[in-house]
């Protein structure tokens, strides 16, 4: 029982406590509104607003009960926001930080994310792997080694992907990722020509009762196999049944593009232009690849029906949207190629330009600078043609063509420009050069060797 002199106190430390708990209720409710706050904005997409509020809440409530996940969401919203930097390591801080979370095993997974984002295909792959070494036991682990083998597989890192794979067969064997693992590794073994083993692992895809979108998967490498075999028919069959019976398979975009090349491959040019179209899809969009390989594809059916106007717009096509593209430069020749063949001259010599002034392979810039010199010459411009044909000699004086360029350059000296003295010339350096008019077919229309035209 107090005593009288102690009831003042009690009385006082009793108004203390209401008073602290009164905070902390306050305190809380501000705490729980903020997060609430932040969440909406996020939802809303507005994400500039959430990052900011996260960034606040984060540093008024660093120990609060929802700081852990306000962490988790800033990394969220800074992917939305394209800050690949900022999010990657705000997730792998958080993957570190609390490592017996939840949602620590997607922070790894996020990371990796960030890092496809910026094209770090390696790293990438290390992250994914992460989520198995860290948190071997998380639902995500195995389809994570799948990624894992992906991104390994784009940076040629073979080994390193066919492990990984092997781990998701080997730990993992009830994992649904098991079937995506064996089509993985039945593309690893078909791109290093392994075909026996290669269509085991994908039979073993499709008669395992997969998901339609995996057994789809499975049709298109094995129909790849086939067409690389020979196997036309087969092939065109595999392709055949995932456009009939798996129309919303992810597979779907690549079958049409092979269908497309198995059809052009025997002449149904035709045929194949609308296929290759539909791998195209709606404005482009789906699988980046896909899309360039089609636009490359469905020029080369249309030079191949002589329909050089749409073959040309094809090619621009793929130009104009992938201009730092490996294949840029070949595919400015086939315009320039395609354009000349259908008289559209200035387009030819646009694209011959170009290809001149970019870094495209030597071989290439050889074929353009021959390029528009046979256009100045069909163009009927002797002055022009001989200007360019001897740039050529002086450029590539080692050339196959360069022999013939020499005498093309004294015919159309002698009969264009009507002057014998530097046709005269020119004759004199094709003998230095041990070649005679013999030796150069007499054709209307200068030819350059096979490989610098086709």
């Amino acid at each position: 029982m107090p005593t009288p002199r102690m009831i003042p106190y009690i009385a006082r430390l009793a108004a203390v406590c209401m008073l602290l708990a009164g905070s902390a209720v306050a305190q809380n409710t501000k705490e729980n509104a903020d997060f609430k706050l932040a969440l909406n904005l996020y939802n809303d997409a507005l994400y500039d607003l959430a990052a900011e509020q996260l960034k606040q809440f984060i540093a008024t409530f660093p120990n609060g009960s929802q700081a852990v996940e306000a962490r988790f969401y800033l990394g969220l919203t800074q992917m939305k926001l394209k800050e690949y930097d900022d999010a990657r390591l705000t997730f792998q801080t958080f993957a570190l930080t609390y490592q017996e979370n939840p949602r620590a095993p997607e922070a790894w997974w996020n990371v990796g994310e960030a890092y496809v984002a910026v094209q770090n295909y390696r790293e990438a792959a290390l992250a994914f792997e992460r989520v198995k070494v860290f948190h071997p036991k998380s639902k995500s682990a195995a389809d994570a080694l799948v990624q894992a083998s992906r991104y390994f597989r784009l940076c040629n890192e073979l080994d390193n992907a066919r492990r990984v794979l092997r781990s998701v067969l080997q730990e993992y064997p009830s994992s649904n990722a098991v079937l995506a693992a064996r089509t993985q590794l039945g593309q690893l073994y078909f791109e290093e020509g392994n075909m026996d083993q290669a269509q085991n692992e994908l039979k073993r895809v499709i008669e395992g009762d997969p998901s339609p979108d995996a057994k789809a998967q499975a049709l298109l490498i094995l129909g790849n196999i086939y067409q690389a075999m020979g196997k036309v028919d087969q092939a065109r069959g595999n392709y055949q049944e995932i456009i009939s019976t798996y129309k919303s398979a992810s597979a779907l975009q690549g079958a049409y593009l092979n269908l497309g090349k198995v059809l052009a491959g025997t002449g149904n040019y035709t045929e194949a232009v609308d296929n290759l179209k539909k791998a195209i899809g709606e404005k482009g969009k789906g699988d980046t690849t896909i899309v360039q390989d089609a636009l490359i594809a469905i020029g080369d059916a249309y030079a191949s029906l002589k329909d050089y106007p749409n073959a040309v717009a094809s090619y621009e096509r793929f130009v104009a949207a992938y201009p730092g593209h490996p294949l840029a430069g070949e595919v400015l020749w086939k315009t320039a190629l395609a354009a000349a063949k259908g008289r559209s001259y200035a387009k030819s010599n646009s694209a011959c330009t170009r290809i001149l002034k970019s870094t495209a392979p030597e071989r290439v810039r050889r074929r353009a600078q021959l390029r528009l010199a046979l256009n100045a010459q069909e163009q009927k411009t002797a002055a022009q043609a001989v200007q360019l044909f001897t740039t050529f000699i002086e450029h590539y004086p080692d050339d196959p063509a360069a022999d013939r360029v020499v005498m093309r350059v004294a015919e159309l000296t002698e009969k264009g420009l009507k002057d014998p003295r530097k046709a005269a010339a020119a004759r004199s350096t094709a003998t230095i050069r041990g070649v005679s008019a013999s030796d150069v077919p007499r054709r209307p229309s200068f030819t350059a060797s096979k490989s610098m035209t086709k």
